[in-house]
């Protein structure tokens, strides 16, 4: 399944809301992989002016710099995505962010969301298996599949649902064939031996 997001749920919060900031990320997001759409993404950015801000931290920053560089990462430069892997996610609270901000763009979390915090409330009820498809997708398809492999490397601990023995074996058949045939930077690799360990040993 590919990973981009829910157009169903975009098409909604056009309806309902506009020029919010979670809308036109997802905008740039959604066309930055076609070549007649970067200028007007690169422009979207300019335009998109924020303070700086530490993303050790969760702030607002942190959602507007992770949808930057996704979609930087789609126009071909995966600098402003390796940075945000870095120093966006390490931590616990951002790296659940992660997980439930795109949970939320492909569908699993049924409520509209009204701003970024919402990516902090705990207890919200989705199964994990949406994203699960949407992130083993990016892994082979994906610019910013380094992402992916980060985020599914946490997804399935925090998602104990998600350890069924289909779903390991198609995790693993993913893992073994984009390790083969990609390539990822040092970090993500690391990420996906560790879960392809984990899911192996923890069933022998």
């Amino acid at each position: 399944m590919s990973s981009r997001p829910s157009y169903g749920r975009l098409r909604t919060e056009l309806t309902e809301v506009s020029g919010g900031a979670m809308l036109r990320r997802q905008a740039q997001y959604l066309v930055a992989e076609h070549v007649k759409s970067v200028d007007w993404v690169a422009q979207m950015r300019a335009a998109d002016v924020r303070a700086s801000s530490d993303l050790r931290e969760w702030s607002p920053e942190w959602a507007v710099t992770r949808s930057r560089a996704i979609s930087a990462a789609a126009a071909g430069d995966l600098d402003p995505l390796s940075r945000f892997i870095q120093h966006g996610l390490g931590t616990e609270t951002a790296v659940k962010a992660n997980l439930a901000y795109w949970a939320y763009w492909v569908g699993e979390i049924p409520e509209q969301w009204t701003s970024d915090a919402e990516m902090l409330t705990d207890g919200q009820p989705w199964s994990g298996e949406l994203l699960l498809n949407s992130l083993l997708g990016g892994l082979e398809n994906a610019p910013y599949r380094d992402l992916c492999a980060h985020a599914l490397n946490a997804l399935i601990p925090y998602r104990r649902g998600l350890d069924r023995p289909d779903l390991r074996k198609r995790v693993l058949d993913v893992i073994d064939r984009v390790t083969d045939t990609h390539e990822f930077a040092r970090d993500s690799l690391r990420k996906l031996d560790q879960l392809s360990y984990a899911l192996r040993s923890s069933h022998v």
